[in-house]
């Protein structure tokens, strides 16, 4: 069985790999694990040469023994990122059809403390239509703030997720340009409920969101130029706004409130 995989990494057979995994047991996977840990430590060796430096294994075989890592390791022997895994989606639709890892739920949603993942919004509705993954409101609102082109590509986008979005975005979602004038355009049309977004920017001031984060949902509320009925509807939030660490949020909250305190609704 060792001698096996050392076969498959060393002529590079990346092909053979999960018709060999797949005829193991469950005990003759944990009693691999070791094996496949000494591999993955020999080729992640770092080869200096005089212009460079590079691993001492090729890409297949990085690609083996993370194919072997997966299937074989639990979540706690499995350790390492390997997100080169599911940049070959044909290959990962492959393995999870065959044996999906009990903890794979667990390990997809706490991806969002990772810097870098190669799946995206789209993986984890497929995988959670196929039921490989639980996804908890924080990965999808952390990997929609990426693709704002998705936002009525799906149903359930608009319905629920947008809304996840709001309470837990990507630190990067004030970056993405196309984000403010599709906000507006979807509330023009219906699609988003107005008064349940204003009330989101509101509540995004004591979300402990960072400043620029902060300071998009501020400049949401503005651009959306809420009437003196809506702050009003809105005062109890605007007032609980005054506590956020954040002063745009503040300021712009004390500029609103101004506008209302002549209001014997105020």
């Amino acid at each position: 069985m060792k001698e096996r995989l050392y076969e498959i990494l060393n002529e590079e057979r990346k092909h053979e790999i999960i018709p060999f995994l797949k005829q193991l047991t469950a005990e003759e996977k944990k009693t691999l694990i070791p094996t496949i840990k000494k591999l993955d430590r020999e080729i992640s060796k770092v080869v200096m040469t005089k212009n460079s430096y590079h691993t001492a294994g090729s890409a297949d075989q990085h690609s083996i023994i993370d194919i072997a890592s997966f299937v074989c390791m639990d979540q706690k022997h499995y350790g390492k990122n390997y997100w080169s895994l599911f940049r070959d989606k044909e290959q990962a639709s492959t393995i999870l059809e065959w044996g999906c890892p009990y903890w794979f739920s667990d390990f997809i949603n706490d991806s969002i403390d990772a810097e870098f993942t190669a799946f995206d919004y789209h993986d984890i509705l497929d995988w959670t239509a196929k039921g490989y993954v639980q996804p908890r409101p924080e990965l999808l609102g952390y990997h929609l703030s990426h693709q704002p082109s998705d936002l009525e590509k799906y149903p359930e986008t608009l319905e629920t997720h947008f809304w996840y979005l709001c309470e837990f975005p990507s630190k990067s979602l004030p970056f993405t340009r196309e984000w403010m004038p599709l906000v507006q355009k979807l509330i023009a049309d219906d699609k988003i409920e107005r008064k349940r977004f204003l009330k989101e920017c509101l509540l995004a001031a004591n979300r402990n969101f960072n400043k620029n984060v902060t300071g998009w949902f501020m400049d949401a509320f503005n651009v959306l130029k809420p009437s003196d009925e809506e702050l009003i509807m809105l005062q109890d939030h605007l007032m609980a706004g005054l506590a956020s660490v954040q002063s745009k949020a503040v300021n712009t909250i004390l500029a609103h409130l101004k506008k209302i305190v002549p209001d014997p609704q105020f």
